[in-house]
Formats: C-alpha cells, sequence, structure tokens
C-alpha cells in the first residue's frame, strides 16, 4: 500500500505501507490522494448523476484544531479511519471505529472491524470483512476521493420517488460504482467480474457482491445483500434477510436485471424471515427457518415487484423450509418443496404480482405466458399449491391441502 499518513493534522509520512489503524476507535486518516471527507453510512442509498450517495442527510464536515474529524450536524460519527489501497494487493484493516476502506485495484483483503463500515473493494478479487457493525460493502467500486457540497437548490432522485432537498452546508460522499443497476433501465456501464468474498459480519449490513461468481455470508443482523451478475453464493444468516441473487430492488419501482446480470446463483436465507429473489437463471434458494418469501424469477408484493424477461427464466430448486412460506417458481420446470408449515406455492407466476405490466384479465394472460413443467411439494402442514400453466406434478404431503392444476378453481 502506498499512502501519506496524516496524523492531527500533520503528514509524517509517504511510503510503501502495511497499513494498521490503531485500535483505540481515535481518529486515523489514510489517503492514497491528498484530500478525505466524512459522511455516515446509510441502507438507503439514492442516486446522483449516476453515482450512488451512501448518505442523503445533513452531514457537516467539521475539523477541529488539532486536525481531528468530530461528529457532523446531525451528531452522527464520522469516519475514524479512510484508507485508501494502491493497485497492488493491499491488507488493510480498520479496526474499531466507523471506517472507509477502498482496496482500488487488485486482490485487496479489507476488514473494517468492529463499527459502521464502508468497503469498496474496486478491481481485483477482494476479500471484503465487515466486522461487526452496521456495514456497506460493494465489492466492485471505489471510494471518490472529492469532497462534494450539496446545494440548496439541488434535488436528488430516492427511492419510492421522493426527492431530498440539500441544504446549503451539507456534504456528502460519493460511492463510484459504475457496475451497478439502481432503477429500471438504469446500467452504467465498466462493470467488473472478479469473483469477491464477503463477509458482512453482525449488524444490519448492506451488500453489493459485483459482477463475479461472489462468496456472500451476512452474518446475523437484518442485511440487504445483493449477488448482482455472475453465479453467486449468499448466505444471508440469523436475521429477516432480503437477498437477491441478480440486480438490485429499490421499493416502489417495477425494476428489471440485464442480461448480462444473470446467473445461477444458491441462496440460502438461514434463520429469520426472509425475502429472497433468485432472478433470472437455474437458482437454488433455501428459504431456512422462519415465514420466508422466495421468488424464483420475476415476482414480488406491488409495492417491491422484480421482473426478469421470460427469455431468462430459469429451472430453480426452491426449498421453504420450516415456517410459513410463500414460494414462487415463475418460468422455468421449476422443482419447489414447501418443507413443514403451512405454506403457499405457485409454480408459475401468480396474476396477482404482475404489477405495472397488465390487470385483470389480461395479467392471467401475461401470467400464462411464464410457465413450466413444474414439481411442487408441500410437506407438512396446510399448503396452498397452484401448478399454473404447464403440465406439473402436484404433491399435498402431510396436512390438510388445496391443490389447483392452474389459477382457476
Amino acid at each position: 500500500l502506498t499512502a501519506s499518513v496524516v496524523r492531527n493534522g500533520e503528514t509524517v509520512g509517504s511510503n510503501v505501507w502495511t497499513i494498521q489503524a490503531q485500535d483505540n476507535g481515535g481518529t486515523d486518516l489514510v489517503l492514497g490522494g491528498d484530500q478525505t471527507y466524512a459522511t455516515h453510512v446509510s441502507s438507503h442509498p439514492i442516486v446522483r448523476d449516476g453515482r450512488i450517495v451512501v448518505h442523503p442527510g445533513e452531514i457537516a464536515y467539521n475539523v477541529e484544531p488539532s486536525g481531528n474529524l468530530v461528529t457532523g450536524a446531525d451528531g452522527v460519527a464520522v469516519y475514524h479511519n479512510v484508507l485508501y489501497g494502491a493497485p497492488g494487493n493491499d491488507q488493510i484493516d480498520g479496526l474499531f471505529g466507523n471506517d472507509a476502506l477502498d482496496g482500488g485495484d487488485g486482490n485487496d483483503r479489507l476488514d473494517g472491524g468492529p463499527g459502521d463500515d464502508l468497503i469498496a473493494g474496486g478491481a481485483g478479487r477482494d476479500h471484503l470483512i465487515g466486522g461487526s457493525g452496521n456495514d456497506f460493502i460493494a465489492g466492485s467500486a471505489t471510494l471518490s476521493r472529492n469532497l462534494q457540497q450539496w446545494g440548496p437548490d439541488d434535488t436528488w432522485l430516492a427511492p419510492a420517488g421522493k426527492q431530498i432537498l440539500g441544504r446549503g452546508l451539507t456534504w456528502g460522499v460519493y460511492l463510484d460504482a459504475p457496475d451497478l443497476v439502481i432503477w429500471d433501465g438504469v446500467l452504467h456501464a465498466g462493470a467488473t467480474a472478479e469473483a469477491n468474498i464477503i463477509d458482512a459480519g453482525d449488524g444490519h449490513d448492506f451488500v453489493l457482491a459485483g459482477n463475479g461468481d461472489d462468496r456472500v455470508d451476512g452474518g446475523e443482523g437484518d442485511d440487504t445483500l445483493d449477488g448482482m451478475g455472475g453465479s453467486d453464493d449468499i448466505d444471508g444468516g440469523a436475521g429477516d434477510d432480503v437477498i437477491r441473487g441478480d440486480g438490485i430492488v429499490i421499493a416502489g419501482y417495477l425494476n428489471s436485471t440485464p442480461v448480462q446480470l444473470h446467473g445461477a446463483d444458491r441462496i440460502d436465507g438461514g434463520l429469520g424471515d426472509d425475502v429472497i429473489h433468485g432472478g433470472g437463471g437455474s437458482d437454488v434458494l433455501l428459504g431456512g427457518a422462519g415465514a420466508d418469501r422466495i421468488y424464483g424469477d420475476s415476482g414480488g408484493r406491488t409495492d417491491d415487484p422484480f421482473f426478469v424477461d421470460l427469455a431468462h427464466h430459469g429451472a430453480d430448486t426452491i426449498d421453504g423450509g420450516d415456517g410459513d412460506d410463500y414460494l414462487e417458481g415463475s418460468g422455468g420446470a421449476d422443482r419447489i418443496s414447501g418443507g413443514a408449515g403451512d405454506d403457499t406455492i405457485w409454480g408459475d407466476t401468480a396474476a396477482s404480482n404482475i404489477v405495472g405490466h397488465a390487470s385483470g384479465a389480461s395479467a392471467l394472460a401475461l401470467a400464462a405466458l411464464a410457465y413450466g413443467n413444474d414439481f411442487l411439494d408441500g410437506g407438512a402442514g396446510a399448503d396452498l399449491i397452484v401448478g399454473g400453466g404447464g403440465d406439473d406434478v402436484l404433491v399435498g404431503g402431510d396436512g390438510d391441502d388445496a391443490l389447483w392444476g392452474d389459477e382457476s378453481h
């Protein structure tokens, strides 16, 4: 790692370093360039000028006479460590405190340690560890070195169409992630396909894995995990997680995934009431214990729909596990098992979930296009099983079940 070390406002050296920040939670600034910044991680990113902004709130950039960063105007803690890697294979440990880590090019190992960390792997096959705390991890993104001021007339696009207005002394940090899909029809070029290993650790984490064949472990906590492109292996761990094999979903929008982001993913929700979207490709989706909602391809509730082009629906394997689950295979020849619990199983896409495209009889007709020859097994419990289109095999298992060959009964 080639970096300049700044301590108490004074540059004390510039050389090739193996960086390990002090473990006292104090303010350590390690820069590859000549600027730094302060902000706070948000679990609700927004977009401006094609970039993710990790915090839309009012954060002041304050520096004490000693040169130490202090808390922002709204009282949240700033990052204690801002660490940039150089091209090459870096190892950066943030240890205690809220850290902002950027590996840059190369096969890096970044460990945020305890605290609410912002970790960007950059290009290369990276191993990213969030540690305890509410972390924001992006496998192939980079941190901008530029400090940006939001003017009072700036308007930001936010989830569910909300507008956020900047104020005169509001500062923010850009997370440059050119390969992310944020909204339907918004695809940034320059995607990288290296395989990352991401261990988010305990806490409520937000992870964007990147476009390679990634391995993601959400750890304990209510996490949002996006595999994006590639054939990913994602484990939500304990907690009520939202996991998507491909692409990114923003609540309130009909979202789609470009072809290049489809992959054959393996997703395990683990303990908790999880929401899992496999996306395109032939996925293996495991709900684990808890009342889970699992969608093989297209699907979602009316306030959180997700659409995959019919040509890219895959033959998914879905196991709801213990709990009262809602399982939806969508297109493709799917194999679905409800497991123990009172489950609702749709072999294809439920017409009620065709949102933004059609309604009524038209929705039924569109749903009929997304069909496959499915094998559906309710397992133990009082289950509702709907085959939908195609030549399906329906098995009720133990319990008082209702089995429909298609959507009419």
